[in-house]
């Protein structure tokens, strides 16, 4: 089966944005006293509310920047320069 090159760049992107490594340190340091099934409740509790998040902004993302009167192309460069400077 072969993956569309738009799809695997979008998941390159959302790695490399999201950065699971750097995240699941966090996680382990801010629950590091908590019970392990705490943990895990609080885990997919996370990733519960993370998914609804990206689905949200996934179907009504450009509705949003349509209405703050944003381009694509100008949401892009501001994303981009986040990036950049997240990165240094």
């Amino acid at each position: 089966m072969q993956v569309p090159s738009s799809m695997l760049s979008s998941l390159v992107t959302l790695f490399v944005t999201i950065g699971p490594i750097e995240t699941a340190v966090i996680f382990a340091g801010l629950t590091a006293g908590v019970h392990h099934k705490d943990q895990r409740s609080l885990a997919l509790r996370s990733v519960g509310i993370a998914g609804l998040m990206l689905l949200l902004f996934a179907l009504l993302g450009n509705l949003v920047l349509s209405l703050l009167h944003v381009s694509l192309p100008a949401f892009r460069v501001a994303g981009g320069i986040l990036l950049f400077l997240q990165g240094s």
